[in-house]
């Protein structure tokens, strides 16, 4: 297989991802965090102010769940784990 020369560059951002995904594990880093740097966005910028066409929901309504399918269905338990023992 031969690779482009974009195979560089990916390989190299994804490297620096993993590395800071690894440290915010280890820390108690909240800062904001913008899952998209390994595409070239400015991981300390919201996506929304960025990309146009996108927006950051923190709540998002009954329709937008139904359309997310099995990832609206992936939000619900992830959401499931932080109620604590009196879910």
């Amino acid at each position: 297989m031969t690779h482009s020369p974009l195979q560089e560059k990916l390989a190299t951002r994804a490297e620096e991802h993993h590395g800071r995904d690894h440290a915010r594990q280890r820390t108690e880093d909240t800062s904001p965090y913008v899952n998209g740097v390994l595409f070239g966005f400015d991981p300390t910028r919201p996506i929304d102010e960025q990309l146009e066409g996108w927006a950051a929901i923190d709540d998002p309504d009954p329709a937008s769940m139904a359309e997310m399918g099995y990832a609206g269905r992936a939000w619900l338990k992830q959401e499931q784990r932080h109620m604590g023992d009196d879910a």
